[in-house]
């Protein structure tokens, strides 16, 4: 395509796209964009063929037209008449975030990935498409994204047709050459080759006055083909039933992988919506450091005894990663509760939903014993707490941590909803 924001390279075309996977009717889309200076290089080939079939014949309606563009190429290129516009600018306006950063990429490549439509770009010719996991343009309602189900309305057919009071002079004019100049004598060739063409055009002309917005909005032809490749957006409910694989802890390798993978994505150029831009990952490797605070689902061997949705604790020291080391891929802490305890008889879960909101203050537990070894990828979140010279080390959940805390019971219930 050409690389012009206006006609091509926007969030309009990059929704079609998106839909064209969402809907099942390709697998992939990928849309590759021009260099300044080549901006019709594929469509010109195919003009300049019809153009030289064309250069020494009188071409003066739209069906001589279309049968000359199929005789062009030895390939037959399939001329339409569009009788029917699609509204597809508004249909999608309300549902698309903003975009920002797409105008340097040359490439984009749109699929489905976790049941949503996503993007990569590509910023080079032989460079790889990123991110990782990709993007989605379509805004959230409610943390899920919202889809259009229903198909685009047709614009009213006056709209097609702006300049109406142009062309119907324009007609006129050429009806009346005709006639003067070819069609006064009936008995002459003049008359036998353009007399259909006038009456071409004339139907043409009382067919441009006839024209009447349409009563009903609905395409007569549709706007999506059917498929049945099974890759196409499923609902809610299809897509659970689908994600029935049980997931192991990460170990020691994907931690390092998770690392290598974020310091990448710090280096790579961000496109999509502001709201989206990616926010630097919870690394445990790299941010679990002695002195931080960590927030931690429970492990086996320390929550039977005292069932907690969560745990939370002060690193000693930081993750182990000599694979010789007994305990490679663990840290010591120190366990840590809350000040101010609560003699209720509350649920689990709603006593550390409390945590969120009630900003209570959390010490030094001296219950347990301390040191202890734990996985890293046990670790929700860690933050550094900076107290004040003087003042007791007491410790409040930084709002990063709730937030994690908070994704962390939500998996907690999704889980419960699939048992």
């Amino acid at each position: 395509m050409e690389n012009s924001a206006n006609d091509n390279k926007n969030i309009h075309v990059f929704a079609f796209c998106s839909e064209l996977v969402k809907h099942g009717i390709f697998e992939t889309v990928e849309v590759n964009f021009l260099m300044v200076g080549h901006t019709h290089e594929d469509i010109d080939a195919l003009f300049s063929k019809v153009s030289a079939r064309t250069i020494n014949k009188d071409v003066l309606t739209l069906p001589t037209l279309m049968a000359e563009i199929w005789e062009s190429e030895a390939m037959h290129p399939v001329p339409l008449l569009l009788e029917e516009v699609a509204d597809h600018k508004s249909y999608v306006g309300g549902f698309l975030d903003k975009l920002e950063g797409h105008s340097q990429p040359i490439g984009f490549r749109f699929s489905m990935a976790n049941n949503v439509p996503i993007y990569k770009f590509q910023a080079k010719v032989d460079g790889p498409w990123m991110p990782e996991g990709g993007h989605s343009h379509w805004k959230k309602r409610n943390g899920q994204f919202i889809f259009l189900e229903e198909e685009p309305r047709a614009l009213p057919l006056p709209s097609t047709h702006p300049r109406l009071g142009e062309v119907s002079p324009f007609i006129n004019n050429l009806i009346t050459f005709l006639k003067d100049t070819y069609c006064k004598d009936e008995t002459s060739e003049g008359y036998r080759k353009y007399s259909p063409v006038v009456s071409y055009w004339e139907r043409v002309k009382a067919n441009l006055t006839k024209i009447q917005p349409l009563q009903e909005e609905k395409l007569q032809s549709g706007f999506w083909p059917q498929t049945n490749h099974g890759t196409r957006f499923m609902t809610d409910a299809q897509y659970e039933d689908g994600l029935r694989v049980e997931q192991d802890e990460p170990g020691l390798d994907e931690l390092e992988r998770e690392l290598q993978a974020e310091n990448e994505m710090q280096l790579q150029p961000y496109v999509g919506p502001p709201s989206l831009r990616p926010k630097r990952a919870f690394v445990p490797l790299e941010d679990i450091c002695e002195g931080k605070f960590v927030v931690l689902r429970p492990e086996d061997d320390f929550e039977a005894e005292v069932p907690r949705a969560v745990w939370l604790g002060r690193v000693m020291g930081a993750v182990v990663r000599d694979n010789n080391d007994e305990h490679h891929g663990q840290f010591q802490i120190e366990w840590w509760r809350r000040r101010h305890r609560k003699s209720t008889n509350a649920t689990n879960k709603e006593r550390y939903y409390s945590l969120l909101v009630g900003q209570k203050d959390w010490k030094k537990d001296l219950g347990y014993n301390t040191p202890h070894w734990i996985n890293a990828s046990a670790a929700i979140y860690s933050w550094k707490y900076r107290a004040k010279e003087g003042v007791p080390l007491i410790t409040k959940l930084n709002p990063l941590a709730k937030a994690a805390i908070n994704s962390h019971f939500e998996k907690l219930d999704a889980n419960e909803g699939r048992e």
